[in-house]
């Protein structure tokens, strides 16, 4: 059972700031609120629309849609059956006739945004569901446009580097307060401190090859909307202005996770924070 529907998928995809960005920041919200089916078509929905847009075709929520419930279905029964010579003529659909490595290219980058997007839900969302989306996504994509290598150097000579990067991207987030909220987490448990910089921001979130330091703000932002923490999204709210982000993007961002997260049947306590009026800030 899927929530998406060509209406809702089309919504999603008209936030006029948020044209490039759309499928990774729902992406993430989907899977923050457990809906890994829904990422797979909204993924496969997003590489139709690319394809229309680079052939010169007005967009087209309902064949896109079913085109997109068809290639999932294609390739779930295929990798069912375990042909793998079968499997792998899964590629990249080129309708439009397109050049071929722009359209193999555009393609690419849609699912690689996507899985890295997920991949960083991680730090807001946990572990399970990321894995539950990844593998989902991995048994429904084209094999063309899975990943084969490790994208992060995790060797152990580049752990200062990676450290140093992930502090610089926590001062970056968090300006002239970040001094006071390492203190707080400090003094809640000595640990949590030097977990959040050595686990998470300085690996995870401050590896910017994939999603830069604005689209991973984002990212946060739709997994944080979902989950009823507030005092974090404030936070992270304003780290996206600090990232580069307009006060108009991030309320597009805000207001494309609510979306989600309502269809996902989220609901909430209070009010989703939203950021103050520029003079307020």
């Amino acid at each position: 059972m899927t929530i998406l529907t060509p209406a809702r998928l089309a919504q999603l995809s008209s936030f006029p700031l948020l044209k490039n960005s759309w499928y990774f920041i729902a992406a993430a919200t989907l899977s923050v609120c457990n809906q890994p089916k829904d990422v797979s078509l909204l993924v496969h929905y997003a590489l139709r629309e690319k394809q229309n847009e680079l052939g010169g075709h007005d967009s087209d929520p309902v064949k896109s849609f079913e085109y997109a419930q068809s290639r999932i279905n294609l390739i779930k029964r295929l990798n069912i059956e375990g042909d793998q010579s079968t499997i792998a003529k899964t590629k990249v659909e080129n309708l439009y006739n397109i050049h071929e490595e722009t359209n193999f290219k555009s393609q690419f980058n849609i699912a690689q945004l996507s899985r890295e997007s997920v991949l960083k839900s991680i730090a807001l969302g946990g572990i399970p569901k990321a894995i539950n989306t990844l593998m989902y996504l991995k048994t429904t994509t084209p094999t063309e446009l899975h990943e084969l290598k490790t994208k992060r150097n995790f060797d152990i000579s580049n752990t200062q580097f990676i450290r140093n990067r992930g502090q610089d991207f926590w001062n970056q987030v968090y300006g002239k307060v970040s001094t006071r909220i390492i203190n707080q987490m400090e003094t809640a448990y000595p640990d949590l401190w030097q977990y959040a910089k050595n686990h998470i921001y300085s690996p995870l979130l401050s590896y910017n090859d994939i999603l830069n330091a604005k689209e991973t703000s984002f990212v946060i932002i739709a997994c944080l909307v979902p989950q009823d923490v507030n005092p974090q999204l404030k936070g992270h709210l304003k780290g996206a202005l600090n990232n580069g982000a307009t006060e108009e993007e991030v309320e597009q961002v805000r207001q494309l996770a609510i979306l989600v997260s309502e269809w996902s049947g989220i609901k909430w306590t209070e009010e989703v924070a939203k950021l103050k009026p520029k003079s307020k800030l």
